[in-house]
């Protein structure tokens, strides 16, 4: 678990991407990065349009994969790597 914290926060830390403006969230494709409960790495999900979208996504393969319940969790990101959304 600390080390997908590690991660996340450099991921979303300091000197990472700028934020995205909200008015915006629903209109950007991302690409959902899913991150499994006490790992290191993470999985790349397909693109999707918007962070509604996205979170079905993780949402969606958490519960495909089985792992529903646990402490799992998911970054978007825009695909052109410029924004980040939480």
């Amino acid at each position: 678990m600390l080390v997908t914290t590690t991660l996340l926060l450099i991921l979303i830390g300091c000197g990472g991407p700028d934020l995205l403006p909200a008015g915006d969230y629903e209109k950007v494709e991302v690409i959902p990065l899913f991150f499994y409960e006490g790992s290191d790495s993470y999985l790349e999900l397909p693109s999707v349009i918007g962070a509604s979208n996205c979170r079905r996504a993780a949402v969606t393969f958490a519960a495909l994969k089985n792992v529903e319940d646990s402490n799992w969790t998911y970054i978007c990101a825009t695909t052109d790597g410029k924004y980040k959304i939480r």
